[in-house]
């Protein structure tokens, strides 16, 4: 009896380590399962707090890059804008100096003109003087003119005479 008591004690030992060891494994198993949660709950907030971060920079970049095209975009059409303006302003003024320069002409052709009849009509005037003084003197007039006329007359033809040597 104290053998079957000592055999049940051993007995009833070793189911109750046994169930401990059950128990422990369930532990066991319980602890990795809550590790393996913990640790997919920290790659879900890390991805998340990257993710986050990313996404925060990536918006920091398309807006600065936004920012800069426009800062780009309002550089170029201001230039554009002060080129037009200029060449604007030089051709204006290429416009007035070929006005001026063109009055200018105008002005001198007038003039010239005005010159040329002044002269015609002098000439006019003196050639009628002329021939007013030849109905008057009569042949005594173009003789006289002919005499004045004749030592020019003479020097002009005997000019290419000159150039011979021998």
């Amino acid at each position: 009896a104290d053998q079957a008591y000592d055999l049940e004690t051993a007995r009833s030992k070793q189911d109750v380590t046994e169930q401990e060891m059950q128990i422990r494994i369930i532990e066991r198993q319980k602890q990795i399962e809550l590790e393996e949660k913990e640790i997919l709950r920290r790659e879900k907030q890390y991805d998340s707090e990257v993710k986050k971060k990313a996404d925060a920079d990536r918006y920091a970049v398309e807006q600065a890059a936004s920012a800069n095209k426009m800062k780009q975009i309002t550089e170029a059409d201001a230039d554009k804008y002060k080129i037009e303006a200029m060449a604007k302003a030089e051709a204006e003024r290429v416009r007035m100096d070929g006005l001026a320069k063109a009055e200018a002409q105008r002005a001198q052709g007038t003039t010239e003109a005005e010159i040329i009849r002044l002269k015609g009509v002098a000439e006019a005037e003196a050639k009628q003087k002329i021939a007013e003084a030849f109905e008057q003197f009569g042949q005594a007039a173009v003789m006289d003119m002919i005499l004045k006329m004749l030592p020019e007359y003479a020097k002009q033809v005997a000019s290419p005479l000159s150039n011979i040597d021998k």
